[in-house]
């Protein structure tokens, strides 16, 4: 039984000072978690807020030299994360009836104006429009040739 649906909708619904921490590993491994991507989104679509904890955030620096981290997240989608249990995995997916429009949603979660990187990319302006893009040309790439 999936209990944090009806425990998001409650505390979301009845609580205005209520947030959501996400506490953001090194290796940004939370965003590749299946049931953590859908926590993420269903509390943004919510509209609660979100604080973010880091354990790090320079390789997100404008000068950073390693951009493994942004292909990473800019291409993330959520059939592609994982999951301890199989079935687990499964549930999750089974309930996005679109899991192309999760996957740009889950963008805007990441990236966004409200994003829960934004302030950690101030200053890359361009850079939601190019996380966009670089997931849109990763998907184009992955279609069979006709």
């Amino acid at each position: 039984m999936n209990k944090f649906a009806d425990m998001i909708e409650l505390l979301g619904s009845g609580a205005d000072d209520f947030a959501q921490l996400v506490v953001v590993d090194r290796e940004y491994d939370v965003f590749e978690r299946a049931w953590c991507v859908a926590e993420l989104h269903r509390a943004y679509a919510m509209g609660i807020r979100q604080r973010v904890c880091m354990h790090m955030n320079s390789v997100l620096d404008v000068d950073a030299n390693d951009l493994v981290v942004y292909q990473r997240l800019s291409t993330l989608t959520v059939t592609a994360c994982r999951a301890s249990r199989p079935e687990d995995k499964r549930e999750i997916l089974s309930k996005i009836p679109d899991k192309q429009e999760f996957d740009e949603q889950l963008q805007e979660v990441i990236f966004g104006s409200r994003g829960l990187l934004r302030r950690q990319l101030q200053g890359f302006g361009v850079l939601e429009a190019a996380s966009r893009t670089a997931f849109r040309v990763a998907r184009v790439q992955s279609f069979p040739e006709p």
